[in-house]
């Protein structure tokens, strides 16, 4: 049988390492809203659904209002009103256990900026637990679940799409990833969700994926190939 080494683990930052209950996504997203109205001209009572429809097409905000306001939009007048409430995060010290216990490499890979990652990062007390960010910064004007997206991030990390797990909270960038043929978790934050979707394994929260549950992913999922974690 073929054998397959795992060497990274990529990890989404918001609402997968977090909890949205923080209210921090609601926070930045109030900011874009505000900055739709002041500087891009939509009207108050049409910021909301114009955002929604917008970011249906992208699976990022500011590539979402780069495209729909070409001509107007500023990506860093739109980072003053959107980089906030970072106060709102708090060291999650089961979730720095729980990353310092996995015996692999470890990469944030997300659709936010490198600023706001490593925001959130110190602020989770966690930025010590990844060898790398792979952000917008680096992935230009695409994002997950676009595929050119999840191919940056493998050479990026200098492995193949096979030898990856995959952590998201969006089931789009969970079916991305598995569709390059990396090894997927969903972190659905909601047990009532865990029968459906296309990962190969399903969590609440982030640090229920145990070591344990990690080599049950990769030794007892599949029959053939045998997948071993590398060392």
């Amino acid at each position: 049988m073929a054998e397959t080494h795992f060497k990274v683990l990529l990890f989404d930052l918001d609402e997968t390492l977090y909890r949205s209950s923080t209210g921090i996504a609601l926070k930045q997203r109030q900011g874009a809203l505000r900055y739709m109205h002041e500087k891009l001209g939509v009207p108050v009572s049409e910021c909301e659904a114009v955002w929604r429809r917008e970011f249906q097409k992208t699976n990022q905000t500011a590539k979402a209002l780069r495209e729909a306001f070409p001509s107007t939009f500023d990506i860093d007048t739109y980072f003053k009103y959107s980089r906030i409430g970072y106060d709102l995060l708090h060291p999650l010290p089961i979730v720095r256990n729980f990353l310092h216990a996995l015996p692999l490499r470890k990469m944030i890979f997300s659709n936010g900026s490198r600023v706001h990652v490593m925001n959130c990062l110190k602020r989770l007390d966690i930025a010590d637990c990844f060898e790398g960010i792979i952000s917008s910064d680096e992935m230009g004007h695409v994002c997950k679940p676009q595929a050119d997206a999840f191919q940056i991030a493998c050479r990026l990390a200098q492995v193949k799409p096979r030898e990856a797990i995959f952590f998201d909270d969006n089931i789009k960038n969970i079916r991305g990833a598995r569709s390059l043929g990396m090894q997927t978790v969903h972190i659905c934050g909601d047990v009532s969700t865990q029968g459906d979707g296309p990962a190969h394994h399903v969590v609440q929260k982030v640090h229920q994926a145990t070591h344990t549950l990690l080599l049950f992913i990769v030794s007892a999922l599949h029959g053939d190939p045998v997948y071993t974690i590398a060392a």
